[in-house]
């Protein structure tokens, strides 16, 4: 996971001397650590590590990123960095690298950690335990009643917590904060805390808009650093992950996604009755609309994790319709009421999936109201596959897959040797007999659309002897090339064979 400067600086104050200069920052935005060479161009979200400062190039532009030095530096190269950490004497430069690559391990151990309780049982308790050591103040989830639910254990006999950890002695000001964070991100409120002179942070957790829980640190074991609110919005990622929510149905009839599953299920099927629906809704036959299937293939939490996929993905595409659809998630993306183009859609969709490790099928764009239910098959088309043909891709499109698809459909029933044309396989036979090639050149002519030069260069041989060839493999097949029928006949015929023998 991305670190700050300021965790960096809290752990490795731990073990080494710095003078630090420049923005000591909470936000989650340095990912990696690398050694600065002479002629290096510097990027952003890094932390930097150089012994030889005032021989590398100073960077032209403010670099957001981190840069530890050993040795002598120039000012002018320092002040082109958020923040600079300057090592006393004496430390060397794979020292300071081992010590920074401790602290991105240790935050990477945590989130494996979290990740691994989730995919173990979904454990609450074991997430806030699991996290004491990173905020050193307890954590308390509580539900919308200001219950609490889970409490950092080691921090669970202190007294002080007890009128918070007591529903009915919670201060008025902590309730009164019920809805400082607006659905549907997760951000963080801070409050003070009579009881201690302190403060609290916290974290509300909705769905579908409704408030449930409430996610709070408390400033008791040590003062908040600039990167607890950060961290503390990361852990109530997860511990939205782990939560099973209870959803307002007494309006769901009347959203869209309620309209939308009874489209998908085939509930709904008179076009003017689905088409009435949606234009109350905002959604008209002249709009752009595209559809994606999301598959989570994660045992055990399915369920609680597609709630939580779906949020995500509507705060990334508020127009969107997103609602959970045979154990899978369903997107219908309105281009119309957003900014999105096809391409920004497909963009932000594979961060998305790239992120949680998942795979999608994305629709052809298409317009009208009578459709979503076929181009919702064309996005499952797309997503059971695209993986066939290149599974290391995160997304694929329908138009990728569509020459597949059409290929698998028309052997279902019937063998590829059964339904193309028989001239081709009495090709095959006489080439196998005689050691010839007539079937490859013929397939090479028509690809090169009926061209004989093309078609003779492709082949290496002369056109007139390719020609000579040509009127062979009309007098064997038994075929003719002179309408788009029989064309369109042998192109499909020598796919399907392909795809035969490919199996």
């Amino acid at each position: 996971m991305k670190i700050s400067s300021d965790m960096l600086r809290a752990e490795l104050e731990k073990t080494t001397a710095f003078t630090v200069f420049g923005d000591v920052s909470g936000a989650l935005s340095l990912e990696s650590v690398m050694l600065a060479e002479k002629d290096d161009t510097f990027s952003d979200g890094h932390v930097y590590l150089t012994d030889r400062a005032s021989e590398v190039r100073t960077p032209e532009e403010k670099v957001h990123s981190v840069i530890l030095i050993t040795g002598s530096y120039e000012v002018a190269f320092i002040r082109r960095f958020d923040a600079v950490f300057i090592a006393g004497d004496g430390i060397s430069i794979v020292d300071l690298h081992n010590s920074v690559q401790r602290v991105f391990a240790l935050y990477n151990d945590w989130s494996a950690e979290l990740q691994h309780i989730l995919q173990v049982g979904s454990n609450v308790q074991s997430m806030i335990d699991a996290s004491t050591f990173v905020f050193n103040n307890p954590l308390i989830l509580q539900d919308s009643n200001f219950s609490a639910i889970a409490v950092s254990r080691l921090y669970a006999e202190n007294p002080s917590l007890i009128p918070i950890i007591d529903s009915n002695s919670i201060p008025y000001l902590m309730k009164s904060e019920k809805f400082a964070s607006d659905y549907p991100g997760n951000s963080t409120s801070a409050v003070p805390l009579q009881i201690t002179g302190r403060h609290a942070l916290y974290v509300n957790l909705f769905q579908q808009g409704r408030f449930q829980y409430r996610l709070m640190l408390l400033e008791m074991g040590e003062a908040f650093r600039s990167s607890a609110a950060p961290l503390l919005e990361y852990l109530s990622n997860y511990i939205q992950l782990a939560i099973g929510f209870v959803i307002d149905d007494s309006a769901e009839s009347m959203s869209l996604p309620y309209i939308m599953k009874n489209v998908l299920s085939g509930e709904y099927a008179d076009p003017n009755f689905i088409e009435q629906k949606l234009c109350e809704v905002g959604w008209h036959k002249e709009y752009t609309y595209l559809c994606a299937k999301i598959y989570a293939d994660i045992p055990d939490f399915k369920n609680r994790t597609l709630h939580f996929m779906c949020d995500r993905i509507r705060t990334i595409f508020a127009e969107s319709c997103v609602f959970e659809h045979e154990n899978c998630i369903a997107v219908i993306f309105n281009l119309n009421q957003s900014d999105y183009t096809m391409e920004n859609v497909e963009r932000s969709l594979i961060g998305f999936l790239q992120d949680n490790n998942l795979k999608a099928g994305i629709s052809n764009p298409f317009s009208g109201l009578n459709y979503f239910r076929e181009y919702f098959l064309q996005a499952a088309a797309a997503l059971e596959l695209g993986p066939r043909i290149k599974p290391y891709k995160w997304l694929h499109r329908f138009r990728d897959v569509a020459e597949l698809f059409l290929i698998e459909r028309c052997t279902e029933r019937l063998p590829a040797h059964m339904v193309c044309a028989p001239g081709l396989l009495k090709l095959k036979a006489y080439d196998r007999e005689h050691k010839q090639d007539l079937y490859h050149s013929l397939y090479v002519y028509l690809k090169n659309n009926l061209h004989s030069v093309n078609a003779a260069k492709e082949l290496f041989i002369h056109r007139s002897t390719f020609l000579y060839r040509l009127e062979r493999i009309k007098e064997i097949a038994g075929i003719s090339l002179d309408n788009d029928t029989d064309l369109w006949y042998l192109l499909l015929s020598f796919k399907l064979l392909e795809h035969e023998g490919a199996q």
